[in-house]
């Protein structure tokens, strides 16, 4: 007989489903209970083909839809699933063998028995909302369910050393545990309580459960696992359990903290929970493909935190055992999925103050600058015959015509010296050109570049010989300068740096000048000789081969330098008028874009928003204008809303900031136009294909383009000529595309066009002030006053931006859960298993937080009452802390979950008072046992990492208790950071810093810090609910032999010799500080022989360190 599984199906569909009764809503107890009896069973066996995503019958037809037509109260269903399940036919019996699975005896008769009963169905107990137990007035509610097998209490040292670890993660102090132990009092317990759940040590502690969950780490993860900055929100955690925030406000915080009305930084800091999900920055990816993989991730991660559900099994299928739906994952996406993903800085008042003053002293030397500008050299700049010319390496100098050509083996490094003797006077500069040779620059290696490390001169009189005097030189100035090598480093006295003149995108072989002012005319009577020492120590034989000197005689009487200044600027603006250009900015009457979404602003400006990919297009439609259109101009502009201030919006691969122009088109009657010339303010260098100028992006290769690189942050424009310009009248479009092999859209941009035919270049506006600022005379101050005047800002971190409401990101159910396979739009949904079909849904992810803390939902109370108890007793009342679904474990005590959870919301959401209510009961005080055998003993268990590691430097007097802030690193061994890609260098934090407490420790995803790692702490690549808890060899050895725990140890043994006392006495003092209660008499005896052995007090902290006990709460 084929398998019809009709019957089954129609029993199945009514457990996943179903609404009849409830299993703890009864008092009454039921003989057999569906959740309790049958549910696990059906789960077990039975729901991965008959779960709530169906499954075919031969007939093709769905299960659940199947079993719909059935009537459950006709008996002879009931008859067929007692014979499919009793039957030893291979062709009847369920499960089929082909399932792998076989019921029991029991669990058939189990079924038979319900079945004779009624077969009663219940909801599943999760799906119910809790109700609280009526708790006598003189009983403690948790004592009052727990029953009364309980262990007897603890003693006292025992019970404060559990309390301290529990709510502050540190043990206490020796005075503390003497008192309380000696305080009789029945209150002195529960002062002590509220006295640490007052302490700033508390959110640290227990921030750490909340950032597994929220998969906090320092980096990105995936392949490059490149730093981020996101300690602010592990930052906002900690002080938001320290204020006892309700647990209600600090979900809607990180959920929807941007949507709050009025939303305040802390509030917008909040939402970096899910930012915490990994960036994918290798090369080649599609940043929405990884985009998706974060909203799996975010989805997953909010049914773990809050509904204790695995949610993210939905994502390919309808779920196999849960009443999740493939529709209900992907509508549970969309509440999260219309958010951006922006920067945000920190706000702060003392870099406001620091904001204003810098423009103040800006403002100020600009003022200044015309007075800066130097005096002018005279008109014959006099050319001595050098006399003599020698270099410290042997090279070989050949003087012809003024110029010294250095010839002979080259060295690595090298010095001239080179003297010259003029009967004249008063000179106050002097000149170095190095000249090209042999079709190369004027250096002697391979490619012509050369590193002049540092010049002096030294002057005394022609006709006497005096010991020369060193002249001070004040300016350099030259025509060329290589990034980080300017011309000033030639005179400022240090041999580490030096002048180069190798400029990305122009020839090496071409002369370059030096000038070099002194700080006063050298004068002397009867002529002058000068010593010239040209030093260059860069090494790689970067030397000069060809040069000559110069000297130039100080400013005529009769030219001030004002009026120097102004005939500099008259000579300049006569250069620039031919190409001074009125530009008229352009309106589009339409702009598209493939994915992002583009928001016209004011005076032509557009804002490009939402999301970007390797491939972007942007099309605009512009109006005919009265005059004819020779010249385009494109300006790209800074924006605090783009990464790094913009103007591009490149964030994963390439530089932050910046964009890649790959293609400008201009199009009229569905002619692309063609173009005579471009030019640009500034542009990147060799990326990816020769240089970024606006040239490249209109060559028709759109592996090239127009890009900033280190100018990111800055407004910049290009110019594009038309080689016949638009007519009056005619409208156009441009169409602009962007992307490397990585997203490289503009942010922010607008389009100006000229009537002008003789535009050839883009220059600056004519100014004087703009004339000074380029000046590269005056290139020192107007750096300095570029610097001033950036904005500001404070440390950066990862928040969500609710996007604009004119322009939702639309959600697609993915077939198969596959990013390639988007099939229908779905809107936000919840499941009907736990939101009523006849309720409006929430709108928005604003909505939706406050549906996950509102009375309405049946699981976040419970889920979050039952991640806590398991924090104080090792095990939840719930086992499956992550899966309150199908598939997880009944509570051990529902009434017990249930009361916590009415009391939790009842309380106002108060963790701190939830957490004085366990602590105070006498389950939590009992003796620990070492394995479970009731649910009401207090499990012995292994301290976390961080406690383990905060306690030890705590004993030996290290901790550093500074909160907030950047990570710190503290030490680990060699090599555990460098197994990352591009291998890495652990750069161990300086000083006390790294032996801060182990929140603040840096994270990085693909190699996380080794100690925490060992001992079973998280990697923040995933949502973890519960860690899990080894017991490995490498744990005894990390605590005697890792170096962060021998500079424990030593320090420890430092703090031993200098207590006071006999050796017994340090001895208990030491084991007091790290275990808290007196030591034994035999333990005594066992620590004072073994430091008689060893005579030394830091093998016997690394003995103490090590014990079983200081890594166990008791």
């Amino acid at each position: 007989m084929p398998h019809s599984f009709i019957p089954l199906a129609t029993l199945l569909f009514a457990v996943s489903f179903g609404c009849i009764g409830s299993v703890f809503a009864d008092d009454k107890p039921k003989e057999i209970s569906f959740s309790r009896d049958i549910g696990p069973i059906l789960s077990a066996n039975c729901y991965k083909c008959h779960g709530p995503d169906g499954g075919k019958d031969e007939k093709g037809k769905s299960l659940r839809k199947a079993g719909l037509r059935l009537d459950v109260e006709d008996s002879q269903n009931w008859d067929d699933v007692i014979d499919r399940i009793t039957s030893t036919d291979p062709e009847d019996i369920m499960p089929p063998p082909e399932a792998n699975k076989t019921l029991k005896p029991g669990e058939i008769e189990l079924i038979k028995e319900w079945i004779d009963e009624g077969a009663e169905y219940e909801t599943h107990w999760a799906f119910i909302h809790p109700k609280a137990s009526s708790i006598p007035s003189d009983k403690h509610s948790i004592d009052h369910l727990f029953g009364n097998d309980l262990a007897d209490k603890a003693d006292p040292y025992t019970l404060i050393r559990r309390l301290h670890l529990d709510l502050i993660g540190l043990p206490p102090t020796i005075e503390v545990a003497d008192a309380f132990a000696a305080n009789p009092s029945p209150d002195a317990f529960t002062e002590i309580v509220d006295e640490l759940l007052a302490s700033p040590r508390y959110g640290e502690r227990w921030a750490r459960r909340w950032l597994d969950l929220a998969r906090y780490a320092d980096t990105n993860g995936y392949e490059k696992d490149r730093d981020r900055s996101i300690w602010p929100y592990r930052d906002y955690v900690i002080q938001s359990l320290n204020a006892d925030k309700p647990f209600d406000q600090f979900t809607i915080e990180q959920l929807a903290g941007d949507m709050l009305p009025n939303a305040t930084p802390e509030q917008i800091i909040a939402t970096g929970f899910h930012r915490n999900t990994m960036l994918n920055e290798e090369g080649g990816i599609d940043p929405l493909e990884f985009r998706y993989h974060a909203m799996a991730d975010r989805v997953a991660t909010t049914g773990t935190a809050w509904l204790g559900l695995t949610t993210g099994c939905a994502q390919c299928h309808t779920h196999k055992y849960d009443p999740i739906t493939h529709h209900d994952y992907f509508g549970l996406m969309a509440y999260l999925d219309n958010a951006d993903e922006p920067d945000f800085h920190l706000p702060d008042s003392d870099l406001k103050a620091r904001q204003k003053a810098n423009q103040a002293q800006a403002k100020k030397l600009l003022a200044e600058l015309p007075s800066k500008w130097p005096a002018p050299l005279s008109r014959g700049v006099f050319q001595p015959q050098p006399i003599r010319t020698v270099t410290t390496s042997g090279s070989k100098a050949e003087v012809k015509d003024n110029t010294a050509l250095i010839t002979g083996p080259i060295p690595a490094k090298d010095t001239y010296i080179i003297t010259l003797e003029s009967t004249e006077s008063n000179f106050s500069a002097l000149r170095l050109d190095t000249l090209a040779f042999n079709g190369k620059g004027p250096g002697r290696t391979k490619h012509g570049n050369f590193v002049l490390n540092e010049i002096e001169v030294l002057a005394s009189p022609l006709r006497d010989k005096p010991q020369p005097m060193q002249v001070a030189l004040t300016t350099a100035k030259s025509d060329a300068e290589q990034k980080s090598f300017p011309a000033s480093n030639a005179i400022d006295g240090d041999l580490g740096t030096g002048w180069a003149i190798h400029q990305q995108g122009k020839q090496l072989n071409n002369n370059r000048y030096l000038e070099v002012d002194f700080s006063q005319p050298v004068k002397f009577e009867g002529g002058t000789r000068l010593t010239v020492k040209l030093t260059q120590n860069h090494g790689s034989s970067h030397t000069i081969a060809n040069f000559r000197l110069a000297l130039a005689k100080a400013n005529p009487a009769n030219e001030a330098p004002k009026k120097h200044l102004q005939k500099s600027y008259q000579i300049w603006l006569a250069k620039q008028k031919p190409n001074l250009v009125d530009w008229q900015p352009l309106t589009a009457s339409k702009a598209e874009a493939n994915i992002p979404f583009l928001t016209k602003e004011e005076d032509g400006v557009i804002f490009v928003g939402g999301d970007i990919s390797k491939k972007d297009i942007f099309t605009l439609n512009f109006p005919a204008l009265d005059k004819p259109i020779h010249s385009l101009r494109l300006d790209a502009l800074p924006d605090d809303r783009l990464p790094a201030g913009g103007p591009g919006m490149t964030y994963y691969e390439g530089r932050k900031g910046d964009f890649f122009l790959s293609e400008f088109e201009v199009h009229q009657d569905d002619q692309e136009l063609a173009f005579s010339g471009s030019s640009q303010t500034g542009f990147g260098a060799q990326y990816g294909k020769g240089n970024a100028t606006a040239s490249a992006a209109i060559d028709g290769d759109v592996q090239s383009g127009w890009s900033l690189k280190r100018l990111v942050g800055t407004h910049q424009a290009a110019v594009f000529n038309l080689s016949k310009p638009i007519p009056a009248g005619q409208s156009f479009t441009i169409k602009m595309n962007f992307g490397r092999h990585f997203a490289s859209t503009l942010g922010k941009f607008r389009l100006s066009a000229s009537a002008d035919a003789k535009v050839k270049a883009i220059l600056h506006q004519g100014t004087m002030e703009d004339f000074l600022l380029q000046a590269p005379e005056l290139k020192a101050y107007s750096d300095k006053i570029r610097s001033l005047q950036k904005p500001l800002k404070g440390p950066p971190t990862l928040v969500m931006k609710e996007r604009p409401a004119t322009h939702p990101r639309p959600t697609f159910l993915r077939h198969r859960g596959e990013y390639t396979q988007p099939r229908e739009q779905v809107p936000p949904r919840l499941p009907v298993a736990i939101y009523p079909e006849d309720k409006p849904l929430p709108k928005n992810r604003l909505e939706f937080a406050r549906w996950l803390v509102s009375a309405e939902n049946p699981l976040t109370a419970r889920v979050v009452v039952n991640r806590h108890w398991a924090a104080f007793f090792g095990e939840g009342v719930v086992p499956t802390l992550d899966d309150f679904g199908m598939q997880g474990q009944l509570p051990a005590q529902p009434a017990l979950l249930d009361h916590l959870a009415v009391t939790f919301m009842q309380e106002g959401w108060s963790v701190k008072k939830l957490h004085r209510l366990i602590v105070t009961s006498q389950a939590y005080q009992q003796k620990s046992q070492i394995e479970s055998g009731t649910s009401q003993q207090f499990l012995r268990q292994r301290l976390e990492a961080e406690i383990i590691r905060d306690s030890a430097l705590t004993a030996s007097n290290l901790l550093n208790e500074k909160m907030f802030g950047d990570p710190v690193r503290p030490p680990q061994p060699t090599g555990v950071s460098e197994i990352a890609f591009g291998n890495p260098k652990w750069r161990t934090s300086q000083g006390n810093e790294k032996f801060r407490r182990s929140i603040y420790t840096y994270l990085k995803r693909t190699a996380p810090f080794a100690f925490l790692t060992t001992f079973d702490g998280g990697s923040g690549e995933a949502c973890l609910a519960k860690r899990d808890r080894s017991n490995t060899p490498l744990q005894a050895l990390t605590l005697m032999n890792d170096p962060m725990f021998i500079e424990i140890a030593e320090n420890f043994g430092k703090l031993l010799e200098k207590h006071t006392g006999s050796l017994e006495e340090k001895i208990i003092f030491a084991f007091r500080r790290l275990l808290t209660r007196p030591p034994t008499k035999d333990e005594v005896r066992l620590l004072s022989g073994f430091h008689q052995k060893h005579k030394s007090w830091t093998a016997l902290t690394r003995a103490l360190l090590s014990l079983d006990e200081a890594v166990t709460k008791n």
